[in-house]
């Protein structure tokens, strides 16, 4: 058996640069949208090989009709999107991402309550802690992070864990890499519309 290592296995920190420090696809703030690649957007990786492709048949919805149907929630629903982005920190924002997989699809099932199973993906002994530090961007344990995203996602209620949900929806559709979900602001309802104009623009 071989026992070549990597430089990178010798040191977990070079590797979490590596990955937090990649180029993002999208802009930090709410400039910049012109040179955005639209396509680069859609392209993803096909992590699972298949033969069968159900997601054609079904119906598989673009990044760009998510941005498309976050924007019309936003719209239907301002204050559930001015109130979260400003009571929820960047670094609970980014504990949220990693913690659990989210649709849009989900919040039209009667039978799904985003409030309880956000409430679950938070809870601070769960898996959702082992997240490390340097992906959240805090100081604070991501145990202490976790705990008050519960308590505030208890205090505000079913709406806004239902605006919360979409957001994180549309962050994965996006495929965000550590590094964007670390740098942009992708919880802002400034960087969704404009994320929106540039990916529902024609051009």
């Amino acid at each position: 058996m071989s026992t070549t290592t990597s430089p990178l296995d010798d040191d977990p920190t070079s590797f979490f640069d590596s990955m937090l420090n990649e180029l993002p696809r999208f802009p930090y703030g709410n400039f910049g949208w012109e040179q955005v690649d639209v396509s680069a957007v859609d392209r993803e990786p096909n992590l699972l090989r298949h033969t069968h492709d159900y997601a054609e048949i079904v119906g598989e919805k673009t990044p760009a009709l998510y941005a498309f149907q976050t924007v019309r929630l936003m719209d239907f629903y301002p204050e559930d999107f001015t109130t979260l982005a400003a009571e929820i920190a960047p670094e609970a924002w980014r504990l949220l991402f990693y913690a659990g997989v989210y649709s849009q699809e989900m919040l039209s099932h009667f039978r799904f309550h985003p409030y309880q199973e956000l409430i679950r993906l938070c809870d601070p002994s769960g898996p959702s802690t082992d997240v490390p530090a340097e992906f959240i961007g805090t100081t604070e344990t991501a145990n202490a992070v976790a705990a008050q995203i519960q308590y505030l996602i208890r205090e505000k209620g079913t709406d806004f864990a239902k605006a919360t949900w979409s957001v994180l929806s549309l962050a994965q559709r996006l495929s965000l890499t550590k590094s964007e979900v670390l740098k942009c602001q992708w919880w802002s309802p400034l960087w969704i519309r404009a994320l929106n104009s540039r990916l529902n623009s024609g051009s």
